[in-house]
């Protein structure tokens, strides 16, 4: 294991155990200790760890689709809580509350939920992915978050009094939707350029069902009704979110379908296999320099773009130094985002990180 494993692993000790020992020992003011540790835990541990925010570097960030991100869970969370309002598991009555209140609930959840995102989005990503990969990473930072939320209904300290109410099935459910949750935050993040799309995705839903709540929906059935639970723990909630996920993945597909220039990506495959390239193609696809700390050594990688959407990014046909190329550089290059035809793509090597647009 790596110093990316180590530090990796540590985060996930630190904001699982942390709150875990608080809220285990019993004591009431532990408790709201272990409560605090909870919400401030992962913004704290991860920015420590991952030296600050992981969009350093990233360029100027897409803010329209921040507000895509936003405008995405919001209709996941809409459609969650409109199927339970229709088949009965979830009734609006008018609560005696003021629209002071309602706001007061809205503004609370919307600040946890960006500190939820300052610890798991903007440095949990960048430390699981570094240690594991993408696709594993994120994977693991998935459950890591779902054990997360579990410490408190575990301890039934009420944090999660609907989690705490219901059956076992809805437990596996939660830890379900929190995959999904995180892989769809997650790829909102990356389309944005920034940590803050997925806070904005995990803090619309929030806000629009902690004013809901407030202003009278409930009478949720969580006996044989769990199912329909219009959020994380129900089945409809994740549906919609793995149905959200799939639509961005089939429209990056069909993005990178774009027709390019003739032959242009196959012209270096093509070189390699010792066939002639095509007329008119005397350079490479892309060649592209990549910033690296030491200022004499300058690598550039060389990309097929026939398959910009495939599982590990473009084909990196060939990468060197800019001061021996004739060798091959030694280092390998570490795919973080595959997806060039909608937005850049970060590649980190040893010490270099570059954007390919």
């Amino acid at each position: 294991m790596g110093w990316a494993g180590i530090r990796f692993w540590v985060f996930v000790v630190l904001v699982l155990g942390a709150p875990a020992l608080l809220m285990a020992a019993g004591d009431p003011h532990a408790t709201d200790l272990g409560k605090l540790a909870l919400i401030l835990g992962p913004a704290a541990f991860g920015l420590a760890l991952n030296m600050g925010v992981d969009d350093r570097g990233r360029g100027a960030a897409n803010w329209g689709r921040v507000g895509v991100a936003a405008a995405v869970t919001v209709l996941v969370a809409t459609g969650a809580v409109a199927v339970a309002l229709v088949f009965g598991a979830a009734q609006f009555q008018a609560a005696a509350t003021t629209p002071g209140a309602v706001a007061l609930a809205a503004v609370i959840s919307a600040l946890t939920s960006l500190l939820e995102e300052l610890g798991w989005a903007a440095a949990g990503v960048a430390l699981a992915t570094r240690a594991h990969g993408r696709r594993w990473g994120v994977l693991l930072l998935g459950l890591v978050w779902a054990a997360w939320h579990l410490i408190p209904v575990w301890f039934r300290v009420g944090l999660f009094p609907d989690l705490e109410a219901g059956p076992p099935a809805m437990i596996a459910a939660f830890v379900v939707s929190c995959l999904i949750y995180r892989e769809l935050l997650t790829t909102l993040q990356e389309r944005a350029g920034t940590w803050l799309a997925a806070a904005a995705g995990h803090a619309a839903p929030n806000i629009l069902l902690a004013g809901l709540m407030a202003a009278g929906l409930g009478g949720f059935g969580l006996g044989a009704g769990w199912m329909l639970f219009p959020a994380p723990g129900g089945l409809v909630f994740p549906v919609l979110a793995l149905a959200a996920l799939v639509a961005f993945r089939v429209r990056n597909r069909l993005s990178g379908r774009t027709p390019d220039p003739p032959d242009q990506a196959s012209r270096y495959n093509q070189q390699r296999q010792g066939r002639p390239p095509p007329s008119g193609l005397s350079e490479p696809p892309v060649r592209v320099e990549i910033p690296h700390r030491s200022p004499r050594r300058k690598p550039t990688f060389i990309a097929d773009l026939r398959k910009p959407t495939s599982r590990t990014g473009p084909n990196v046909s060939s990468w060197r130094t800019a001061d021996h190329p004739d060798r091959r550089c030694a280092c390998r290059p570490k795919w973080v985002k595959a997806d060039v035809a909608v937005q850049p793509l970060r590649i980190d090597l040893p010490q270099c990180s570059v954007f390919l647009k």
